[in-house]
């Protein structure tokens, strides 16, 4: 009579672990995958960083965990420094888009989605309007 009843117990168990069960490791896969992706975003948000220096602008762009690029520009080569708010949550929350504008063939910068826009773009023209000249005599201090 107990091996009957051990056999009963092993019978409910694979008539438990049926579609249910498998139904919920294809729901904790999904969880899981869905909370990886939120963590790489994350991580790549964190690591896009834009500097300003007196000197110049760095832009280090994370492409990937294990991929990233930087970039300098010198600020005596800003020309023109464009801002530009897309949309009614960007005007509401003030982040938008500013744009550096070269000379020569160098590529122009372009930082995504910032907060307060039209802070930065004053803050780099006043900057390159402290820098001295390429051809300018450098002075001592």
């Amino acid at each position: 009579m107990a091996s009957n009843l051990f056999f009963a117990d092993q019978v409910e168990y694979f008539q438990e672990s049926g579609p249910g069960t498998f139904l919920d490791i294809l729901t904790e896969i999904f969880i899981l995958t869905a909370l990886l992706g939120l963590l790489m975003t994350w991580v790549l948000y964190y690591l896009n960083v834009q500097l300003l220096t007196s000197r110049r602008i760095i832009d280090v762009n994370q492409r990937s965990l294990i991929h990233h690029e930087t970039t300098e520009l010198d600020l005596r080569n800003v020309q023109d420094v464009t801002t530009e708010i897309k949309g009614a949550l960007a005007n509401l929350f003030g982040y938008g888009n500013v744009q550096v504008q070269t000379a020569g063939t160098e590529q122009n910068f372009i930082f995504d989605h910032v907060a307060h826009p039209h802070k930065i773009a004053k803050t780099v023209l006043a900057l390159c309007r402290h820098k001295p000249s390429v051809n300018s005599p450098k002075t001592q201090q």
